[in-house]
């Protein structure tokens, strides 16, 4: 297909990079590195590329319809730009044929040209790790014997991506809100290579069956760069007011307002306006992104059951005298469904995060209040 081939020193390697600040790099990344000393071709094909510039990209984003891409770029900026963050780098090259190399080189090649360097992302089935996953399995074909992942046969998504999120407490929050139960589903090894890290340990642990005998798939690992006082652990951004510490906060206030209301018999509506209206909103954005987007992890959300749109209605019944009656029952019933999601996993099919529970509380508790007040 191209009149360029690899010579039979050159090296085809999977790049892996080590965790940056922003949401888009908290989970690393990954990239294929082709090398030939001989031609002196290094360039890095990176399937994680995206475009600020796309006409409408933020709400194609939200959506789910924004296309990556594969970009290529000489090796050398390509390191550049992850010593500029310090941020780890590893190389893992393949213990692959002549014929194998110039397979692979022709496919990202071909991959490459205009018209089919785009592909619809999705985050946890087709992203920069996976689509070498594919690279992989489409050059080596039934020669390949994928490795172990080291998960265990409970792991879900979630918990992988658990691993990535302990200190970046509102970025969790805000990926739990809009995830459903897709992300609670047990996954394969091979589903696991969503993460550079386990496409890494995948890789590591698999083989090649060549002549009856299984071989590494790896040859040689390496660092190509590493932080001069060692791997520099960029997920420590621990915010001061979590969400836990904030949400505890909105609770005890919530219980202070409801004791004031018993003992005085007084309704102070201001917390339950703002309360209601937010959760609301929330409801409505666990919505669309549910019903109104491709984003295929974020169906059958069970967040629904506590964040729910049926509030904003709600409110505004409450304080009609005609409906008001309709709406105590209304908040009554809402108050009710919203504890259900306080059920432990994995009884309750979906995960709830943990820092939604006495938001949740203070949802239950003024709701039932709302059905007392006179």
């Amino acid at each position: 297909m191209f009149s360029q081939k690899l010579s039979d020193n050159a090296e085809i390697s999977i790049i892996t990079c080590g965790c940056g600040n922003e949401l888009y790099s908290i989970f690393g990344h990954s990239a294929i590195r082709i090398n030939d000393p001989v031609t002196k071709f290094d360039y890095v094909y990176n399937y994680g590329t995206f475009d600020f510039g796309t006409p409408g990209f933020y709400p194609k984003f939200v959506r789910g319809q924004l296309d990556y891409m594969l970009s290529v770029a000489p090796y050398r900026y390509f390191i550049f730009s992850y010593i500029k963050e310090k941020r780890w780098v590893k190389e893992q090259v393949l213990n692959i044929t002549t014929e194998e190399k110039n397979i692979i080189f022709n496919y990202v090649q071909n991959n490459a040209l205009p018209e089919n360097k785009f592909y619809r992302y999705d985050f946890l089935q087709d992203n920069c790790a996976t689509r070498i996953k594919d690279v992989l399995k489409y050059a080596l074909k039934n020669k390949l014997v994928l490795g172990k992942a080291n998960i265990d046969s409970t792991t879900s998504y979630r918990d992988i991506l658990a691993e990535y999120l302990p200190n970046h407490d509102w970025e969790r929050v805000g990926i739990y809100l809009a995830m459903g139960m897709p992300a609670d589903k047990t996954i394969t090894d091979e589903q696991a290579t969503f993460i550079p890290d386990y496409l890494a340990t995948v890789c590591h642990n698999s083989k090649l069956r060549v002549n009856n005998k299984e071989l590494p798939l790896i040859k040689l690992e390496r660092t190509l760069y590493e932080p001069e006082n060692g791997v520099v652990n960029l997920r420590e951004s621990k915010s001061v007011f979590s969400p836990l510490f904030v949400f505890w906060i909105i609770f005890l206030i919530a219980i202070i307002i409801s004791i004031y209301e018993i003992y005085l018999k007084k309704y102070i509506k201001l917390f339950d306006n703002l309360l209601f209206f937010i959760i609301g909103l929330l409801g409505i954005l666990v919505l669309l992104l549910w019903f109104a987007t491709e984003h295929k992890s974020m169906i059958n959300n069970l967040n629904i059951l506590w964040a729910m749109p049926l509030f904003l209605p709600a409110m505004f019944f409450y304080y009609k005298e005609k409906y008001k009656s309709f709406a105590k029952y209304l908040f009554l019933s809402l108050g009710i469904i919203s504890l259900i999601s306080l059920i432990p996993f994995p009884v309750f099919p979906q995960q709830i995060e943990t820092a939604f529970t006495p938001l949740i509380l203070t949802i239950s508790i003024r709701s039932i209040l709302m059905f007392i007040h006179k």
